[in-house]
């Protein structure tokens, strides 16, 4: 169905997304620890070739909005602060032209067979990030993601 190379170059920009995703939860000291409402959606552009090799449907399900709830903590922040300063296990990838200003942060992470681009803008209680991908297989995946704080988590 899918090329081994597909799936590692679909691994690496998942990989770089989710750790765009870290870096949105691990900059934003202001962030409010709580229960967050969550809504990220996918937009997948892949050469005609790949796209033959789908299942009926596949990527109208993949682009679907997803809606989730989950409990960022105190922890949660800090961890993630830690892992973003630490050294990658993937010595593919390495993050540049990071900046926090205010309340926006924009980064790029750079690995072997994915690049993305990140830009998210925070407040105490909400937060909304985009992450443009692109693999080296021609695949580009636009990712976005809001955050709303909905209350106190679960104890």
């Amino acid at each position: 169905m899918h090329s081994p190379r597909w799936r590692r170059a679909t691994r690496a920009a998942a990989l770089a997304a989710s750790l765009a995703c870290g870096a949105l939860y691990a900059q934003t000291v202001n962030l409010k620890p709580g229960k967050y409402e969550l809504v990220s959606t996918s937009q997948v552009t892949l050469p005609p070739a790949m796209v033959k090799g789908l299942p009926p449907g596949y990527l109208e399900r993949l682009q679907k909005p997803r809606t989730r709830q989950q409990c960022i903590a105190d922890t949660d922040l800090a961890k993630l602060s830690k892992q973003l300063s630490e050294e990658r296990n993937d010595a593919s990838c390495r993050m540049t032209a990071h900046t926090v200003t205010g309340k926006e942060v924009k980064f790029v992470m750079q690995c072997q067979r994915a690049t993305s681009h990140f830009e998210g803008t925070f407040s105490s209680d909400s937060f909304k990030a985009v992450i443009n991908s692109k693999t080296d297989q021609g695949q580009t995946i636009r990712s976005s993601m809001t955050g709303r704080r909905v209350g106190d988590c679960a104890k």
